[in-house]
């Protein structure tokens, strides 16, 4: 993805904010498989405010350097900018976007954002209602998931992250529903494709996932996980799964880059043609890989 940003014009700086949040799988209780503590653990308030206050700061740095001409970041256009992240990454681009977390402001955040993309949004029933935490929302933004968004944490159900679509006020809003797409495609395309390809074509969904997972150091247990019941205002997240071979895990991998790039230049580019295609076009081209909802 940030590849096919860059070439369409982009200037795509990732970060990982927390040191933490880059160890967490190598804990001990990501060992033992206790994903219910890790999901506590990296989703207080604390730790959300600590992820803000880093982007904060390289925003604020950027700005400056931006201005000057020998400094190299001269070229970044700080008036047209997007917030992308995945997983924990969404999260903080939603609390930029204005999702009203518990005790988390995006108050003082040093510029005017165009827009946002959250990969495997994240969502849980703690916290304020639904119906009032994304109300706050006006930015356009782009929800992606699917039908096999399984983060392994074992303790929200896969629908969940079609909440903030659903929640969030009208305008601009799209949701990119994917069918049979693993939570590592979402968040890794290339990677998940290469490792699926080296397993053959026919390779099927519950084994393309355990490979994902395996290949990003997670492993699954029971210690202590709890379920959560499902909310049942949260439906349409089965698209009659089928099992999804390596083709079309590519096709898909190329889908979300489309999309995405898309979505960027309609709203960050302010492109009509971009914002046409999405509108009109975008549904009909998936074919059977998913669904773009859009409101």
């Amino acid at each position: 993805m940030r590849n096919a940003w860059a070439k369409s014009g982009y200037v795509v700086i990732a970060m990982q904010p927390l040191q933490d949040d880059e160890t967490i799988m190598s804990t001990a209780a990501a060992q033992e498989g206790d994903f219910s503590y890790i999901r506590h653990e990296r989703y207080v308030s604390a730790v959300i405010s600590s992820r803000f206050a880093v982007l904060t700061k390289l925003i604020e740095y950027l700005k400056k350097q931006a201005v000057l001409t020998d400094s190299g970041f001269n070229k970044i256009d700080m008036r047209h900018v997007a917030i992308a992240g995945f997983d924990i990454g969404a999260n903080l681009a939603m609390i930029v976007a204005g999702e009203d977390g518990q005790n988390i402001s995006n108050a003082g955040f040093p510029i005017k954002v165009a827009g946002i993309i959250a990969l495997s949004p994240y969502a849980d029933f703690s916290g304020l209602a639904f119906d009032s935490r994304y109300q706050n929302i006006n930015l356009p933004v782009l929800s992606i998931t699917s039908d096999a968004d399984d983060d392994t944490h074992g303790s929200v159900p896969i629908a969940l992250h079609q909440a903030p679509f659903q929640y969030m006020p009208a305008g601009n809003k799209y949701l990119f529903l994917l069918a049979g797409a693993s939570h590592a495609l979402i968040g890794n395309g290339v990677q998940a494709n290469e490792e699926i390809a080296a397993g053959g074509a026919n390779t099927q969904t519950k084994a393309d996932d355990e490979a994902a997972d395996k290949e990003s150091g997670r492993k699954r247990g029971t210690r202590n996980k709890r379920k959560e019941p499902r909310n049942n205002a949260i439906s349409g997240a089965d698209l009659n799964r089928k099992p999804v071979g390596a083709t079309q895990r590519a096709m898909m991998s190329v889908a979300i880059e489309q999309i995405s790039t898309a979505f960027l230049n309609a709203h960050v580019k302010n492109d009509p043609l971009a914002q046409e295609w999405l509108n009109k076009a975008a549904s009909s081209w998936l074919n059977n890989m998913g669904q773009l909802k859009e409101k």
